[in-house]
């Protein structure tokens, strides 16, 4: 669109359309570059319009009538229809139109009319200047004259056919039509050329001024009818009068044809020269980017393009090119600071940069973010970037401070541009989400609603008398009566030809009243819900309701499916009340393009009454009524407003739409010059639903959602699209620094850094065309099992391509689901009879886990070691009957060397070997002798045992030499890599086993070594409790269970050992870190102390064989344990505190080491006389028993004596308890706590090793500082 002014009449827009595209191109655009021209064709621009607020008044005279009134009366109006019907006669009525039907439009001939006002033809002169400029027209070489061809009246309903006048008729190249001021509606002007349309609609004008039009012949108008008032219009041609040759309207067919050749050109080049888009610099600068701001060529262009820009594929937008330029400064002079920064230049240009910001469509909506554009091949004219510079710049950034400086100098310039993009995915993603996010799914295009309380109508039907309600029969059948004698009986007999059988019965809506005003608002209401439901905008005004008919449906009536038409100007809707009766069946059906529904309110039609509505166009049908009356009230919805009335496409431009971008997206291809596109599309629902509820389908969705999908499926189905549910899930994972609170988001507290992780999931709709459909399905995201089930369910005899091709995908996934892969290709292998796809598929899936035998196996990922391979698979024995065993010999090598499972491996062989002895000898005879090799081969290559090894390596040795075989060929093996759970129950089973004759001395000492090694690798040195930098509990084994399991092992078989069991249960070595003390006494309290009661017990019936094993690193531990509980009051009562320490008297070496660590300390320690009886107690009943050597009993009635002497002698009382640890004591737990946790390792110290140990200098702290420590065993009275 273009405006111009007229001079010097004031505020005149002219509006030129139909700017007509003469495209050359120097080159062939692709490959090559090329430079596309878009010159205005001068001769091409048909049409103008002008508004003229204030003009000349024509002073027009009409013979008959005299001068006539401006703006024009109701009453003028009349008259000059009048005038010229009795001048002309009814017979010498001139139709504008020789098809015109209808209402005529009343003229007069340029005879009849003058214009007395001088200004007049000056003015109208002005208007002819200015209309041959818009048209393209040189009016110094065409000197055109302005004859008055006629006086126009148009009238209510009047309208003119679309026509086109003749060329250069008489000389007459241009038709001017000036409708003068008055007041109407409707009656707007279409005018088109070349397959290109424009509507000027005069409402807002008509009674303001003047309004012009014109067009150039060859064009073809159309005035539609005239919905109110009267239009009074004078008719000029344009004439040339000159000998040059006329002007001629050239047509843009050729023109539009090339162009949609290069932009076909443009779309299907895949090379890199190609640009994906292309600027076009405007011939003014504007600064808001919408086509109705345009002016002169620029409009003319643009809209050009726009009209052409959807079938051929582009987006036209409109934005700013901004040119930034950087350099170096011109020296100022002349001028004193600041005012030098004025005067600068470029005295070197170091860089030049072109980009367009956010382009946007002609309606202001974003197209694309900003993009660089390089000059040359992506703009018009080629040095775009050139014309931009040397206009004025917009800004400047200069950094001189003085005029002696030369500085930096940056300089921005910026021009408005229209672009040019071919659409892609990209485009199309972006409109589909315009589409559906301004999308109302609401939005019907009927309304159906039943109300329990209404109104009472009042209702009279005029030579009937008022109507009760609910309907009863009688009053029905005489509005049938009523309604029969007004049809008369020609309207009777046309009623038996139509679809309509046995009613229904019409009474005209101008014979019924409803006389209670309340009835009025109700339906007032009800308007409004239905301008809801119709998506009918809320700042429409109320629609007029106009009572069209009483309708009445009896047993057998029916209405046939039909369109209701428009029974008056702006009827856009049927709203239809069905009354209070009682009835069976008469069920309304509508219908609308592939849309249907049915309303059925016969269940509550007594007592309730039911209101329908639907726009004009919806083809509505009534069901038989099988019993009863069905009455109701048909009301017309118009608009009276000047604005254009609802329509269908309120609810169906967005399905239109929606179905031109997914065509756009399924004939879309990935260009390799652009970003790749993607394969499917997420619509974000508004409900979220659990993995479960998206089993069931679109059953399990609710509300917007349910309505989302209908209407989305249908339109993407209908073209071939996807639809899938899915629920995504997005991570969000943060590490945060530490912050003052001393919260942890990992649990731990304190001020290191926390991590943070969170899910959110979200349900969305997936659609996708039919080209990505194997991609979508299988490939993205890959879900082996997925495709394995698909591969399953193929039954073809012979593969497809994309059978193939998912059998690829599924062995290019054979590392995450080994088993399912190669059972599922397996079998379409044999399906097939395609030996290779076989072997391929074993080769491919036995080197990843499980590996092996086990792919053909029960499982998923985890291997079961205790599965027992008690048949081989069919799917290798229907590959040894279909291909031979010769052709899969290969793959079973693979299969047997690539399976950890020693035990299963000789199960298989044990199988095939049985399987193969009931076969013919030509496949035996091969079969056998592999399976004995394989054999060899396993057991010379023993992988790593698990249970049930065990019994296998035993079943191998009895075969192959006994006890020597086992250890000499079989542990050497597995000794590396067999954890100290299995070596134990192997040397057990060994040892029990009767099969080897050896005695149980030699066994011992045989099998001792690896019961050694078992040991060393038990996992019952850890300690079990809360891991506190997760806050979870500790998952490591129970070490009480184990170790009573190894300790149990080695009883009467590898006595010798039982100390390395202790040992064992004490080694921190492997600990990370140093061990806090807290947890030393807990491995000490939970798995030592146990065991060593174990021990006791066993060491109470096998005195003698149990006496010389050397327990002093346990017993030491232990009286350090119990001496820390006693000091830090830990759980238990004193003297359960001390009976733990004296239990270790009872064991081998426990009485010295008693005496010498636990004695010194308890000497010291404040002891009552009650608590020192105690402890002489229980030592006492660890004398009485017969199992402690003379030793022994010696140093334990030592400790008894002292105890009792230290009854019997007490200390002197002292107010403060002893500080100082006894030379031969170790230092325990202190009573101040250190905020960091400490940990030391224990070691073995005896009191002989203390006396000759050099004490180290004590460390001397400042008396404010210094550490308080002692050793304090509360009292029994304390406690």
């Amino acid at each position: 669109m273009a405006t111009a002014e007229v001079n010097p009449a004031p505020n005149i827009d002219i509006r030129v359309t139909y700017a007509f595209l003469f495209l050359f191109i120097d080159h062939d655009p692709f490959p090559n570059s090329s430079s596309f021209y878009l010159p205005l064709n001068p001769d091409s621009r048909p049409t103008l319009k002008t508004v003229l607020a204030k003009s000349a008044n024509p002073a027009l005279p009409v013979e008959g009538l005299g001068t006539i009134g401006l703006p024009l009366g109701e009453k003028d109006a009349k008259i000059i229809k009048y005038l010229a019907e009795s001048q002309h006669g009814s017979s010498k009525k001139r139709k504008h139109d020789a098809e015109e039907v209808g209402k005529v439009v009343t003229g007069f001939h340029a005879s009849l009319v003058k214009t007395r006002n001088l200004d007049w033809e000056a003015f109208l002169t002005r208007i002819v200047g200015d209309a041959c400029t818009a048209l393209g027209i040189n009016s110094y070489s065409s000197h055109p004259r302005c004859e008055l061809h006629e006086l126009l009246l148009y009238d209510p309903g009047t309208h003119s056919l679309p026509r086109a006048q003749p060329e250069n008729v008489d000389g007459t190249f241009a038709k001017l039509l000036i409708f003068l001021p008055s007041e109407s509606t409707g009656g707007s002007c279409h005018l088109s050329h070349d397959g290109i349309s424009t509507v000027y609609d005069f409402d807002k004008t008509s009674v303001h001024g003047l309004t012009a039009i014109a067009w150039r012949t060859g064009v073809t108008y159309e005035i539609k009818p005239l919905t109110s008032g009267s239009r009074f219009a004078l008719a000029y041609n344009l004439v040339h009068t000159t000998t040059s040759p006329p002007p001629a309207l050239v047509s843009n067919a050729a023109c539009i044809a090339q162009l949609r050749q290069i932009v076909d050109a443009w779309e299907k080049s895949s090379k890199k020269s190609a640009p994906r888009q292309i600027v076009y610099l405007l011939k003014e600068d504007y600064r808001d980017y919408k086509l109705s701001v345009l002016r002169g060529e620029d409009a003319q262009k643009v809209s050009t393009l726009a009209e052409h820009a959807k079938t051929m594929g582009f987006h036209v937008g409109l934005s700013s090119v901004l040119c930034e330029v950087d350099g170096y400064a011109t020296k100022p002079t002349g001028s004193a600071y600041p005012y030098h920064r004025a005067q600068v230049g470029f005295s070197e240009v170091l860089s030049r940069e072109a980009s367009v910001w956010n382009l946007v469509d002609l309606d202001g909506k974003k197209i694309s973010e900003s993009f660089s554009v390089e000059g040359g091949s992506d703009t018009i004219p080629a040095n775009l970037a050139e014309i931009v510079e040397s206009g004025t710049h917009d800004d400047q950034d200069y950094d001189g401070d003085t005029i002696d400086e030369e500085g930096s100098l940056t300089r921005w310039y910026s021009r408005t541009v229209m672009g040019l993009r071919v659409l892609t995915l990209r485009d199309s993603q972006s409109q589909l989400e315009r589409c559906l996010g301004g999308w109302d799914f609401n939005a019907s295009f009927s309304f159906d609603s039943i109300y329990e309380e209404t109104p009472s109508l009042a209702l009279q039907v005029e030579g009937l008398g008022q109507i009760g309600l609910p309907l009863v029969e009688r009053d029905a059948l005489t509005i049938k009566d009523v309604a029969q004698s007004l049809a008369g009986p020609s309207k009777e007999r046309r009623r038996t030809k139509s679809k309509v059988q046995k009613g229904p019965w019409e009474i005209d809506g101008a014979l019924v009243k409803t006389e209670n005003p309340a009835w009025q608002e109700f339906l007032s209401r009800v308007t409004k819900s239905v301008y809801s439901t119709l998506n009918i905008k809320t700042t429409t005004p109320l629609a007029q309701r106009d009572l069209h008919k009483l309708v009445l449906y009896g047993p057998g009536s029916q209405l046939a499916a039909q369109e209701e038409p428009d029974q008056v100007d702006g009827h856009f809707a049927t709203l239809v009340v069905v009354l209070p009766s009682k009835y069976t069946g008469g069920a309304a059906h509508l219908s609308h393009e592939d849309n249907s529904i049915c309303y059925d309110h016969s269940g509550t039609s007594a007592f309730q009454t039911a209101v329908m509505a639907w726009y004009t166009g919806v083809a509505a049908e009534v069901r038989e009524v099988t019993s009863g009356y069905q009455l109701a009230l048909v009301y017309n919805l118009v608009q009276t407003a000047t604005s254009p009335p609802p329509s269908l496409d309120n609810i169906s431009s967005s399905p239109n739409q929606l179905r031109e971008i997914l065509h756009a997206w399924k004939l879309s291809k990935d260009d390799v010059s652009a970003a790749p596109t993607p394969r499917q599309i997420l619509w974000l629902l508004e409900h979220k639903y659990s993995g479960k509820a998206l089993h069931k389908g679109s059953r399990s969705l609710k509300g917007m959602d349910a309505r989302k999908l209908a209407v989305f499926s249908k339109e993407a189905q209908s073209l071939g699209f996807h639809l899938g549910l899915a629920n995504v899930v997005i991570m969000l994972e943060e590490s945060s620094p530490p912050d003052e609170s001393d919260f942890d988001r990992d649990g731990e507290s304190g001020s290191d850094d926390g991590y943070l992780s969170r899910w959110h999931s979200r349900t969305v709709i997936v659609a996708w065309p039919h080209h990505h459909n194997f991609a979508i399905r299988f490939a993205d995201p890959g879900d082996p099992f997925k495709i394995c089930e698909a591969i399953s369910r193929m039954t073809n005899k012979k593969r497809t391509s994309e059978d193939a091709q998912l059998v690829d995908l599924a062995l290019d996934l054979a590392k995450r689901a080994s088993p399912s892969v190669a059972k599922s290709v397996c079998n379409v292998a044999l399906l097939w009879k395609d030996l290779p796809l076989w072997r391929r598929a074993v080769h491919a899936c036995s080197p990843h886990h499980p590996k092996g035998l086990a792919i053909f196996e029960d499982t998923t990922f985890f291997v079961d070691r205790n599965y027992v391979i008690s048949k081989v698979s069919p799917l290798i024995l229907d590959a040894i009957s279909a291909f031979g065993f010769r052709k899969v010999q290969d793959s079973l090598d693979i299969m047997v060397k690539e399976d950890k499972r020693n035990s299963c491996c000789f199960q298989f062989l044990d199988a095939l070997k049985t399987w193969a002895m009931t076969r013919p000898k030509t496949v035996s005879s091969l079969v056998l002798p592999w399976v004995e090799s394989s054999r060899d081969f396993i057991t010379d290559n023993l992988r790593s045992p698990y249970s049930p090894d065990d019994d296998l390596f035993i079943s191998l040795a009895l075969e192959n030499g006994g006890l020597s075989y086992l250890t000499n060929h079989i542990l050497p093996q597995v000794m590396e890599v067999a954890d100290g759970e299995f070596l134990r129950d192997l040397v057990v089973k060994a040892f029990n086993e009767s099969g080897f004759q050896q005695s149980s001395n030699v066994k011992s000492r045989k099998l001792s070594e690896v019961m050694r090694v078992a040991i060393g690798r038990a996992d019952i040195n850890t300690y079990d409790g809360l891991n506190v930098r997760y806050g979870s509990v500790d998952s490591r084994p129970q070490n009480l269970n184990y170790a009573v399991e190894y300790f149990q092992a080695c009883l009467e078989r590898f006595d010798h050992l039982i100390p390395l069991i202790f040992d064992r249960v004490l080694d921190t070595s492997e600990e990370d870190g140093e061990e806090d003390e807290m947890y030393e006494v807990k491995r000490v309290e939970r798995v030592l102390l146990p065991l060593l009661d174990s021990f006791l017990e066993e060491f109470k019936t096998r005195p003698k064989a149990l006496s010389a094993l050397d327990l002093s690193a346990p017993i030491e531990a232990v009286i350090k344990a119990r001496w820390r509980a006693l000091a830090e009051r830990r759980e238990g009562t004193i003297n359960e505190r001390l009976q733990n320490l004296t239990k270790v008297a009872a064991l081998p070496g426990g009485s010295q080491a008693f005496a010498t660590l636990a004695m010194p300390r308890l000497k010291q320690a404040s002891l009552s006389a009650a608590t020192i009886a105690f402890l002489v107690e229980s030592l006492r009943s660890h004398l009485s028993s017969n199992v402690l050597l003379s030793e022994a009993r010696f140093a334990l009635q030592t400790c008894i004596d002292e105890l009792n002497s230290l009854r019997a002698n007490p200390p002197p009382p002292s107010t403060k308890r002893a500080r100082q640890s006894h030379p031969a004591e170790v230092p325990v737990a202190t009573s101040s706590r250190s905020s960091s946790r400490r940990r030391s390792h224990p070691q073995t110290v005896t009191a002989a090793s203390q006396a000759t140990r050099a004490r180290p200098a004590p460390q001397v702290e400042p008396p404010a500082k210094r550490r308080k420590t002692s050793t304090y065993i509360a009292r029994d009275d304390e406690e």
